[in-house]
C-alpha cells in the first residue's frame, strides 16, 4: 500500500476566525495520519488589560469536509461537534491561551506567546474517502477562531504547519 503526503504551512497576520485548505484526498483513499503543529505570538502595550488578553483563548482544529474545496469548513469555536460523520468530522481540536513571554524594562511593551507546547501533534484517526461522490474530494482544513479581537494596542500572528498522509482505502 503506497502512501501519499500533502504538506502545508501558513501564517495569519489577523487574530480573527479563519481557515485554510491543507489538501484534498482523492476518492477511494483514506486519511491515515496528521502531523501538525501550531502556535501564535503577539504584542500589546502595557496599558492593555492583561487579564482580558490572557483570557482570549484561541481554538484551532483540523477537520474534514466533502466537496470541491470551495466549501466553508466549520468554525472550531461555534461548531465544535462533528458535522456529518464519518466523513466530515474533527480529527484534531485544541484551545490555547496567550501567556506573557517577555516585557521590556521601560514597561511599554508586552510580548505574548501561546500556552501550548511546540511539539508536533500526531493524530492516527482515519477518515475514509471511499464514499465520496464523484466530482468531490475529502478535503482537510485548518480552522481557527479566537474568543475576541486582539487588543488594539498591538498585533498578533497565528501559524501552523501540517503533513497529512493518505493511502488507498482497504476493503
Amino acid at each position: 500500500m503506497a502512501w501519499s503526503w500533502i504538506r502545508s504551512v501558513n501564517a495569519s497576520l489577523s487574530w480573527t476566525a479563519d481557515y485554510a485548505l491543507i489538501g484534498s484526498i482523492p476518492i477511494g483513499s483514506t486519511l491515515r495520519v496528521v502531523h501538525f503543529g501550531w502556535g501564535f505570538y503577539g504584542d500589546t502595550s502595557t496599558v492593555a488589560d492583561l487579564a482580558i488578553v490572557s483570557a482570549n483563548l484561541q481554538v484551532m482544529g483540523i477537520c474534514t469536509t466533502v466537496g470541491n474545496g470551495s466549501e466553508t469548513p466549520p468554525n472550531p469555536r461555534t461548531a465544535p461537534g462533528n458535522q456529518d460523520p464519518p466523513a466530515e468530522r474533527w480529527v484534531y481540536w485544541e484551545g490555547r491561551a496567550p501567556r506573557i513571554a517577555a516585557y521590556d524594562s521601560a514597561g511599554t511593551l508586552v510580548l505574548w506567546a501561546d500556552s501550548g507546547g511546540q511539539e508536533p501533534v500526531e493524530s492516527h484517526g482515519q477518515v475514509s474517502g471511499a464514499g465520496v461522490p464523484a466530482g468531490d474530494t475529502l478535503n482537510v482544513w485548518a480552522s481557527w477562531a479566537p474568543g475576541a479581537d486582539w487588543d488594539a494596542s498591538g498585533s498578533a500572528t497565528l501559524w501552523y504547519y501540517a503533513s497529512i498522509g493518505y493511502a488507498p482505502s482497504v476493503g
